[in-house]
């Protein structure tokens, strides 16, 4: 909000400084104007700091505040625009036969027209002015407010999709916990003490739907802490991960859920085990993480899938990029890889 208000300023002040330094720079060049510099600085102050004061206080706070009298928006619009007008142009008379009288040679006006004169003038020219900037100034709130609507729904789907990860990874932990308690009770009890330290880990972490890749792989180490409590020896990780990676953004969980896919639908159904390696690097801007595990295609459970599909959801609406996560097979490897733009998490 702040950005934005910073920018509705810079507007503000480059529009009037280009349209009323213009104004006397014409005037001049088409010889309709012949006086002194002193006199156009003057009148671009008072002009410029009118326009801002009117158009920010008057027709801005008036659409801010949505106070609609009518129904239809180009005659309430219309009538902002012809008020805002007229108390700049009074305003415009006041000052000119405050400071202007005196000054013969700037009273040319007044003599040709009288003041009702000078203040259907300045009522016609200040109309059209008041006129254009409210058009600039809907069209730049209108496609503001779209981007804020879009990044609105954005969160409101990457929430929704965050919500989908506890449950079923839940599931999946009670599902090894629930195989265990037949084989060895004090194990299972084990589990849950695990399992119960991950879920305090992930209440106690940020509710973001982004982490640091290093934190990621913290909550991945409680993960296989839990699962080769299970698997013992048949599950083998070999980490290799660059330095300067683990400071970068990647959705919340997502590694976990790779890890997962590794584990279950992978070492769990081999008789030997192997070992699931996790790498990350940064290449051209983007990082890199690959998860490749061995599998034997008759024993993969298709299972629902959900974790894989939320992830790609995810990782589509924070970065946007193409071809984000990729799955490639190869003499019963198996290999999940993420590409995604380079973004260092602030204290990650």
């Amino acid at each position: 909000m702040t950005k934005t208000n910073n920018t509705y300023y810079l507007y503000q002040f480059f529009g009037n400084l280009v349209f009323w330094t213009a104004i006397p720079i014409i005037t001049n060049i088409a010889g309709a104007q012949t006086k002194p510099l002193s006199y156009d600085v003057l009148k671009f102050i008072k002009e410029s700091m009118l326009t801002i004061v009117i158009s920010h206080f008057v027709i801005r706070g008036y659409i801010k505040k949505n106070t609609h009298h009518f129904n239809n928006k180009f005659i309430r619009y219309t009538l902002l625009v012809i008020f805002a007008a007229a108390f700049h142009s009074l305003c415009d008379v006041i000052i000119r036969y405050i400071f202007d009288q005196p000054l013969p040679d700037n009273n040319e006006l007044v003599l040709n027209y009288g003041w009702f004169g000078l203040y259907m003038m300045a009522l016609i020219v200040t109309s059209f002015i008041y006129g254009l900037w409210l058009v600039f100034y809907l069209g730049i709130s209108s496609n503001r407010d779209k981007k804020i609507l879009l990044q609105q729904l954005t969160e409101q789907r990457l929430t929704s999709l965050m919500n989908q990860i506890n449950p079923h990874f839940l599931f999946n932990s009670l599902n090894t916990i629930r195989g265990m308690i037949y084989e060895n009770q004090d194990k299972a009890a084990e589990l849950i003490t695990q399992l119960s330290g991950l879920f305090r880990y992930n209440l106690a972490s940020d509710t973001k739907g982004f982490t640091s890749l290093a934190k990621e792989l913290e909550v991945c180490q409680q993960y296989l802490a839990i699962e080769h409590i299970r698997l013992g020896e048949r599950l083998r990780v070999e980490l290799n991960t660059s330095q300067t990676s683990l400071a970068m953004k990647i959705p919340t969980m997502g590694l976990l859920t790779l890890v997962e896919n590794a584990v279950k639908h992978g070492i769990a159904n081999l008789t030997t085990g192997g070992i699931v390696t996790i790498k990350s690097q940064v290449v051209s801007d983007y990082l890199q993480i690959e998860v490749t595990n061995p599998y034997q295609q008759e024993l993969v459970n298709s299972g629902t899938k959900l974790g894989l599909a939320n992830l790609k959801q995810r990782i589509e609406l924070m970065f946007k990029p193409a071809e984000t996560l990729t799955q490639t097979s190869d003499n019963n490897m198996f290999k999940i890889t993420i590409n995604i733009p380079c973004e260092i998490v602030e204290n990650g």
